[in-house]
């Protein structure tokens, strides 16, 4: 009896944490700083999803350069007149659960009303990732797309109609 308990026990410990992650999403924030002329960019993701696609999911305590260089290749932002543009790192900072990712842009004299987003975070090692970027104007959305692995780029509004 008790040897049938602890496999009971064992059996439901082992299946819970494969229970406990079953969906794989990405939200990624998309603003222009008026007062400093900088588009700024903020992604949020499942830090041990990130550290898979990283390092295999052997360490969730991922290094900035890594996440630089991970998001650098999985994430690309262009502006219709510019092109693609090299966004520059701002940092990051993680939780037990989440990574936040900041990126920004200087614009300068330019006044996008668009941009035009690639988003691969995460899709090459789950079939199911859903990423939503979302532009906001004054803390309000002004639009949103749901990318995944057959949907990867969409043109964003910045401002308002």
């Amino acid at each position: 009896m008790m040897k049938n308990l602890i496999a009971l026990v064992l059996l439901m410990l082992t299946t819970m944490g494969a229970n406990a992650h079953q969906y794989h999403f990405g939200l990624t924030e998309i603003s222009v700083n008026e007062n400093e002329r900088v588009l700024e960019v903020v992604h949020k993701y499942f830090i041990r999803d990130i550290a898979v696609a990283i390092n295999g999911g052997t360490d969730i305590a991922v290094g900035d350069e890594e996440l630089k260089a991970y998001l650098a290749m999985n994430f690309k932002l262009a502006l219709p007149e510019l092109g693609t543009v090299d966004l520059e790192w701002v940092g990051a900072e993680s939780d037990i659960r989440y990574v936040w990712m900041y990126q920004q842009y200087q614009l300068g004299d330019h006044h996008p009303e668009e941009v035009i987003v690639e988003q691969k975070v995460l899709v090459e090692i789950e079939p199911d990732q859903v990423n939503t970027v979302t532009t906001l104007a004054a803390q309000k959305v002004v639009a949103s797309a749901t990318l995944n692995r057959e949907t990867q780029r969409a043109v964003l509004a910045l401002q308002p109609d």
